[in-house]
């Protein structure tokens, strides 16, 4: 890992001009890792450079405690740093004064992590143990240091922690710390017992049997792909509600947070876990704050020194694990999964490769450090259109997988302003930026993601959408199609942060790589800011017949929900339309087709949202059909019909938890629907549409187990499917269509000759 890290490196940071071959840029690997590993040699067999670290080391072999080894760690690695920070080492080109760290622990942090504490019932720990930041960023924190040296605030730390402690900790004091101010992070587990080791590690030291050649051999053997998600992930591709409010195209939710109205530790399920987290769920935690602190995040880096061997991630409990007290791993997370290292012996023959470790870290800048620092720019209409995004925008609450970022950009320069802020009213204050500039930006709306290779981008699905309506559609209906898709101006994928090359130079299978998607589309309205809910049941069926269509052109959407039904406003304020959005997990299929051919499509989704049947089998069994997109909208409506402070139980837990939670709830909707509506807190005004749409989704429950099938079997499979059709006219019997949706048959519309795509 540390090669491939190295040759990453090169890639993002240290290339020239002219770009290397693959066998240049593995020659390049192969050479600098000898120089680094051979650099980590010499300074553990010098006992004077390393004396600092062997000393610390026995620190934390004699600590009874866990707490009680994290600082010894962490002055141990600043030993490192110190005597590191101004040497060359080979081509590994350093950082800059404004690069260089320090580790801490994290008891001095003015920071928590909300999702791991809400996911452990307030038994985890909600900080990492040892934490590595900007020297800058340590000084900007507790300006008392401010003119303090590199050194002095490291002999500081170690020399006088009470009172380094005393300053960084005072919440009143010190300035609040971000989880962008961490680089990396430090998980340290000491097992109960005593450790496997007979002799303090200074002992082996003092030997300085150390092998650059042994070393080296072992590096070629180093990394897996263990799948170290945290419970929040749900299963399958399907997102988890995210825990805070999803901002989207237009202003944010006044009802509640967007996907995401409820608060974890209020559902009825419960909290995700029963107790203490396991160090590699911790991990992954810590992993998880990292990745959503900014919206350009590529990757995290958490290490983990711990009891724990390596055999795999779910066998952590069984008897046949052997433990020791020295395992140091390093894990490296980004959208697509986890790539571990082995641990390796920080008491043994192979200190010199935690040393390497440190060294290496110590050169990263902010692409290997996880920091993009994109230079941004669109074409809109023929212009290039530079811009930026504002500095608090965060990616979703997720580990693995797209890490959607939606934000309203900014002109260059103006990254500072909050979103959502007065840019003439925020700026007067702060700087003489001319506030005009953002004028031309303003109507326009920035998302990311990190794209599945093996999917479509969103905005050549939408092509293709919008061609096949004009293709095959009646001219005098295809604005039923056109008139309720986004408009994306520009897409663009940035391969060269594909994670992909980690994957390959680490001599891993390269799997099914994401690639980061930048897109500006015409910025759309919050549909219930827009649509009192009189007009929402009439315009609902604007998006029932919109997803109908599409699924006769050959377009499934796959992930309807209620952040994805959106407005917009026609030329010299038009006729308003709603408008269904994000097609960033939509298939592309033959007109015709029932179901996207691709494997996968059929578990996407958004928990609160997804059909019962499919959701009850997340194994993928049953595939995803019209009828599945048509509910979704039916769960958007009812989500939209509660109050603002109502807590769903529908968004926490396994798929099949949630699916039988939901399925338990309709089927205990005794009477008339009508009658539930006080029950349920149903504001009076959203009654009827509340009232409609929870009928026909229950109309439609009963009817799909009058198919045969069984919502409380895995197995079982309908044995005759409900069509979209079907749906659809459940629908209209509480959602009566107005006149302009009954001009045309549009229910039994179907692309003639659909062959050749």
């Amino acid at each position: 890992m540390l090669r491939a890290m190295i040759m990453l490196k090169n890639f993002w940071e240290d290339k020239s001009d002219t770009t290397p071959t693959t066998e240049e840029l593995w020659e390049y690997g192969n050479k600098e890792l000898h120089t680094l590993v051979e650099a980590a040699v010499l300074f553990c067999k010098d006992r004077t450079r390393s004396l600092n670290l062997a000393v610390k080391l026995d620190e934390i072999a004699k600590s009874k405690s866990e707490a009680g080894r994290y600082r010894p760690l962490a002055t141990g690695i600043n030993s490192i740093l110190l005597d590191f920070h101004k040497r060359k080492i080979g081509g590994l080109e350093g950082g800059l004064e404004k690069d260089l760290t320090l580790y801490d622990v994290g008891a001095n942090l003015v920071i928590e992590s909300e999702p791991l504490s809400l996911a452990s019932m307030n038994r985890s720990k909600r900080k990492p143990d040892v934490y590595e930041s900007r020297y800058e960023d340590l000084l900007r924190l507790t300006p008392e240091f401010k003119k303090h040296s590199f050194k002095q605030l490291a002999d500081l730390m170690e020399d006088d922690p009470e009172t380094w402690s005393a300053f960084s900790s005072d919440r009143a004091k010190s300035g609040i710390t971000k989880w962008s101010d961490l680089i990396t992070c430090i998980e340290v587990k000491k097992i109960k017992g005593p450790g496997s080791w007979n002799k303090l590690p200074r002992q082996k030291w003092e030997k300085g049997e150390y092998s650059a050649r042994e070393l080296l051999r072992q590096e070629n053997f180093t990394c897996s792909e263990p799948d170290t998600s945290p419970p929040t992930a749900g299963q399958g591709t399907a997102s988890a509600v995210p825990v805070a409010s999803r901002k989207r195209r237009g202003k944010a939710s006044k009802k509640g947070k967007a996907a995401g109205r409820t608060d974890m530790n209020t559902t009825a399920l419960g909290p995700l876990h029963t107790g203490a987290l396991s160090p590699d769920v911790q991990c992954a935690f810590y992993a998880l704050e990292l990745m959503r602190a900014r919206w350009d995040k590529t990757h995290s880096i958490v290490m983990l020194l711990s009891g724990k061997c390596f055999l795999s991630f779910e066998r952590l409990d069984t008897a046949d694990a052997r433990f020791t007290d020295d395992n140091f791993s390093v894990n490296w997370y980004d959208s697509q999964g986890c790539i571990a290292t082995r641990p390796i012996s920080l008491f043994g023959n192979e200190l010199p490769l935690f040393v390497a470790t440190i060294i290496l870290f110590q050169r990263f800048r902010d692409p290997m450090r996880g920091r993009a620092s994109l230079q941004l720019k669109a074409t809109i209409c023929g212009r290039v259109v530079p811009f930026d995004i504002p500095e608090d925008t965060n990616a979703r609450c997720e580990l693995r997988g797209r890490q959607p970022v939606t934000a309203v950009p900014v002109a260059p320069g103006h990254a500072g302003l909050p979103q959502g802020s007065n840019p003439a009213r925020t700026m007067a204050t702060r700087t003489h930026l001319d506030t005009s500039a953002n004028a031309p930006l303003e109507e326009l709306f920035f998302k990311s993601y990190w794209r599945a290779t093996s999917r479509d981008a969103e905005k050549d699905i939408l092509d293709t959408a919008k061609a096949r309506a004009r293709q095959h559609l009646p001219p005098e209906h295809v604005g039923d199609v056109l008139n309720h898709l986004p408009e994306i101006y520009h897409s663009e994928d940035r391969n060269e942060l594909s994670t992909l090359h980690i994957r390959l130079f680490a001599n891993l299978n390269g799997g099914d790589p994401r690639v980061l998607c930048l897109m500006m589309s015409k910025r759309l309205l919050s549909m219930e800011e827009t649509f009192d809910v009189q007009e929402v049941e009439e315009k609902v069926w604007e998006i029932l017949r919109c997803l109908c269509l599409l699924w006769a052109l050959g377009i499934a959407h796959c992930d309807v929900t209620f952040d994805n039904i959106m407005a917009v406003e026609g030329a010299e304020g038009g006729k308003k339309y709603m408008v269904l959005n994000d097609f960033d997990l939509a298939g592309v299929m033959n007109p015709g087709d029932e179901s996207p051919p691709r494997k996968g499509h059929e578990r996407t989704g958004t928990k609160p949202f997804m059909a019962l049947d499919y959701m009850g089998h997340p194994d993928g069994s049953i595939p995803h059909v019209l009828r599945h997109d048509i509910e979704a909208t039916l769960w958007s409506m009812a989500w939209y019909s509660y109050d603002r402070d109502r807590k769903w139980s529908w968004d926490v837990g396994s798929l099949l938890l949630v699916s039988q939670t939901k399925e338990w709830w309709l089927s205990h909707l005794t009477g008339p629907v009508s009658e539930q509506v006080e029950n349920e807190h149903i504001d009076p005004k959203f009654a009827h549409l509340w009232g409609a749409v929870v009928s026909a989704l229950k109309d439609e429950f009963v009817a799909s187990m009058d198919t045969g099938y069984d919502p409380h079997n895995p197995d079982s499979m309908p044995s005759v499917p409900r069509q979209g059709k079907d749906f659809l006219m459940q629908c209209e019997k509480y959602l009566p269509r107005k006149d302009q949706f009954k001009t045309w048959p549009w229910m039994d519309f179907a692309v003639k000759e659909p062959h050749g795509y």
